[in-house]
């Protein structure tokens, strides 16, 4: 049936001159082709698997994750192992992201994967500790010591600590319960003097902002810290002036040079109409002021 199909396909292409050798052209292809398919073997065990590249058996060691394809050589192989064309030699390193298995490499193949065309953060500590800083991280400024800050301003103040040899920590996490994402991260922390610093930045319409910073500020003083107040609006432009004055007369276990800015008796919406109408329901000279 084979031969007769090829036989008929090929018959109204060719002369009838040609029809005989192209009847035994058809017919060869044919029968190779279904030789190929019969007798094709398994890639990863060798035994015989019909027109697939895997038999039953290593089909399902497949589906169940215990083998794989290299991505690199096309070699199967069980997904415990490494593969063959990876060196024998090669030592084993984790993933600088994950601490995952990365066979040599700097990045596992996921955060390969998922970091590839992204600009990454990394902070190194003693040559062996390195802390991912997440692609939302939102730092991008490089002071002078290697910190990595997220303003102008942060820059000028670690530039500063570090210039008069003060040892100083960013954004170290202060903890206010049991659980760490509630901690807060204050700008800077001189762990010799004991002293925190917190950098508000200047806005008179954030009122998020500014309840924030109360937020924050509460805490602070409840916990008896000795923090020093920077702010955009008087202290940004001679930052190293402010900071020589602030640290020479700030006082221990007190919120210092807090300063009050239009964000922080800023009224919500429709406040004033509010007051105003109960103000009206009082006779004259009875409003309590």
């Amino acid at each position: 049936m084979v031969s007769l199909f090829a036989y008929q396909l090929k018959g109204h292409l060719c002369s009838n001159k040609a029809k005989g050798s192209t009847f035994w052209r058809g017919t060869l292809f044919c029968v190779s082709l279904f030789l190929w398919g019969v007798f094709m073997n398994c890639e990863f065990c060798g035994k015989p698997s019909g027109r697939y590249s895997l038999c039953r058996d290593c089909y399902e060691l497949k589906e169940n994750g215990e083998i794989e394809k290299c991505e690199d050589c096309g070699v199967w192989h069980y997904t415990d192992e490494p593969c063959e064309c990876e060196s024998e030699d090669e030592v084993a390193t984790p993933c600088i992201i994950c601490g995952a298995e990365a066979n040599g490499y700097w990045f596992c193949r996921d955060c390969y994967r998922k970091y590839k065309n992204k600009e990454i953060l990394l902070r190194i500590r003693n040559c062996t500790e390195v802390e991912f800083l997440d692609d939302t991280y939102e730092g991008k400024y490089i002071c002078a010591d290697g910190h990595i800050v997220k303003s102008k301003s942060e820059r000028e103040i670690d530039n500063y600590l570090f210039s008069k040899g003060i040892f100083h920590v960013y954004e170290k996490p202060f903890p206010i319960d049991e659980d760490s994402a509630h901690d807060l991260h204050p700008d800077f922390y001189l762990p010799k003097e004991d002293i925190y610093i917190e950098f508000w930045g200047y806005d008179d319409t954030n009122i998020k902002y500014a309840e924030s910073k109360n937020y924050k500020l509460d805490i602070y003083r409840k916990r008896k810290i000795t923090l020093i107040c920077m702010y955009e609006k008087t202290d940004a432009k001679d930052i190293n002036t402010a900071l020589d004055r602030k640290l020479a007369l700030c006082e221990k276990g007190k919120i210092n040079f807090e300063e009050k800015t239009a964000g922080d008796f800023k009224q919500p919406k429709n406040e004033y109409k509010r007051k105003k109408r109960n103000y009206d329901d009082y006779a004259d000279g009875d409003v309590p002021f």
